[in-house]
């Protein structure tokens, strides 16, 4: 059941994550990506409101967190979990670990995503 409350709660997120991005590069125009940070920090502000009010306590937390949380914040940016991830390293001062998350992940996923484009170019019809 909880699979099917993180689906759902993805699914309008993504929707959220297309209308929202699309509607600020449309305000904005599109010579820098306004829409992707707009989404990314209104998903990163609303993943810090449902924790800090503790939705995962509720008593249909589980359910709840499930949606919102990880579904809906989820599908909306993964940036937002990211952050969050980011934060804690910090409150708990691991700064190894917070350097090691933050660089990897830019480097890793803009270094892969390059491959990724030069072997889809490749093999591309």
């Amino acid at each position: 059941m909880l699979i099917l409350f993180v689906a759902v709660g993805c699914a309008l997120g993504g929707v959220c994550r297309y209308l929202l991005g699309n509607c600020v590069s449309r305000i904005a125009g599109e010579g820098f990506p306004w829409g992707t940070l707009v989404v990314n920090a209104v998903g990163s502000f609303l993943l810090g409101i449902l924790l800090g009010f503790g939705v995962a306590e509720l008593r249909a937390g589980e359910h709840l967190h499930s949606f919102l949380a990880i579904g809906f914040c989820g599908g909306m940016t993964t940036f937002s979990t990211f952050s969050l991830q980011a934060l804690t390293l910090v409150s708990e001062q691991r700064w190894k670990h917070l350097a090691a998350k933050v660089a990897g992940s830019v480097l890793v996923c803009m270094s892969l995503v390059w491959i990724g484009l030069g072997i889809g170019e490749r093999f591309a019809p």
